[in-house]
């Protein structure tokens, strides 16, 4: 399908009221000036490259294609996590090529995953691995572009009862939690968006009731996260505050997957069924304007905009 290259502000989009249990209300929103020189973000999860699929590295590259076609312009990509299958060490050189021969913006963040430690190995050695390539001294750091601030997260280990070829959930320490709360007072402020990138969503992690509470201390933040693959036109059918909500005092996005598509459906008698798609993927374009972020789940496979996730986010002067 060929489209018009999106390269206006003006756009149609759906806006989420804020507060517990809003509601969901459609609304064409005229042209918009930027509030920054650097306003467009592309955001995928789940790249899951390696040798052992090859089709992941095809996959990535198809969906940056897309997603710089349909949403040019962008100054920074952001990968939430599970960058490769295993977290082996000659996963990264081939992520590193898939990268280097994509199409995509100038700038390019990373976040650690579960499946960084799947290799079986010290998970030292992993985490290093990681750390490496990132070009960081830390799975979670903080910093700015175009006067956004952005704060990762990231697991530091293996929790307890975990295995390293089944590492699940985010081990977040203390100390972690600790530089997360005092960043977000450093930088969170009322007139404009924070950004907050983890792999896992707030309930798998080690410390979810204390990361919900920092999330939802500071104003405007946005919190992004992968993980779990979930098809973005699920939000239709709820809408799914896992997928796209502010119920607990912070917005929450989920970040599709470039490798798979977990497809949801509501059956007559309420039950959810799940089919797993092996070729779909999907992204997010994220968009900064003087009172909103404008966020649009992208189908990279069909190579068309997910209209029933488009959605404007206030940036509230509170």
């Amino acid at each position: 399908m060929c489209e018009t290259h999106d390269e206006s502000p003006a756009l149609s989009r759906r806006t989420l009221l804020v507060g517990s249990g809003a509601a969901v209300a459609a609304t064409a929103l005229g042209p918009m000036v930027p509030a920054y020189a650097h306003e467009r973000r592309h955001v995928l999860s789940d790249v899951h490259i390696s040798d052992l699929y090859p089709v992941a590295m095809s996959d990535m590259r198809d969906s940056l294609a897309d997603l710089d076609d349909a949403a040019p312009k962008a100054d920074a990509l952001v990968i939430i996590g599970d960058l490769t299958e295993l977290g082996k060490q000659h996963h990264y050189p081939l992520l590193d090529l898939t990268l280097k021969t994509s199409v995509r913006p100038p700038r390019t963040y990373l976040a650690i995953g579960n499946h960084e430690y799947h290799a079986n190995e010290p998970v030292d050695v992993m985490r290093q691995r990681f750390l490496d390539y990132a070009g960081r001294d830390s799975v979670y750091y903080a910093t700015s572009l175009a006067g956004i601030p952005f704060v990762f997260l990231g697991s530091e280990g293996i929790p307890t009862g975990e295995t390293s070829g089944g590492a699940v959930t985010a081990l977040l320490s203390d100390a972690q939690l600790d530089w997360f709360e005092q960043t977000l007072k450093t930088v969170a402020r009322k007139d404009r968006p924070t950004f907050v990138f983890l792999h896992q969503p707030p309930e798998i992690t080690t410390q979810r009731d204390r990361l919900a509470r920092i999330l939802a201390s500071a104003p405007n933040v946005v919190f992004f996260y992968g993980h779990l693959h979930t098809d973005l036109n699920w939000f239709a059918a709820g809408p799914d505050p896992s997928l796209l909500g502010n119920d607990e005092g912070y917005w929450r996005v989920q970040a599709p997957a470039t490798t798979y598509i977990n497809q949801k459906t509501r059956n007559a008698n309420g039950t959810v069924s799940t089919l797993f798609q092996a070729d779909w993927k999907q992204g997010l374009v994220v968009d900064v304007y003087d009172d909103s972020v404008v966020i649009r789940g992208r189908d990279t496979y069909q190579r068309q905009w997910i209209e029933t996730f488009q959605v404007a986010i206030p940036v509230a002067k509170r």
